[in-house]
């Protein structure tokens, strides 16, 4: 059980909600925990905000690189967060919007 997880890839992905907003996080399964935030059980941030569509993605070998980006990209100010979305897409076999 302990090899599996040290073989499972993190994703950091930032979530474009409604007003505007952009909301970060991570996550082994990027399409269920976007659908968990849209459901209202993902975090406090998106039930009172909820996500339209994840606008990006980063994929990691562990937690603990996924965790500090998570960090830094919450640092970032708004303008700086977009710039990384340009950078990351969502791919188009990632299938996370309010449509999908």
């Amino acid at each position: 059980m302990q090899q599996k997880c040290m073989q499972q890839k993190w994703w950091v992905y930032m979530l474009e909600c409604e007003g505007g907003y952009l909301y970060t996080g991570i996550t082994t399964n990027p399409q269920r925990r976007f659908v968990m935030h849209r459901e209202g059980r993902g975090a406090r941030f998106t039930r009172m905000h909820r996500p339209l569509q994840m606008v990006a993605v980063m994929i990691f070998e562990n937690r603990v690189e996924a965790s500090r980006e998570e960090h830094r990209l919450k640092q970032l100010s708004r303008t700086e967060k977009w710039l990384w979305v340009e950078a990351h897409p969502c791919p188009n076999g990632l299938s996370c919007s309010v449509d999908s």
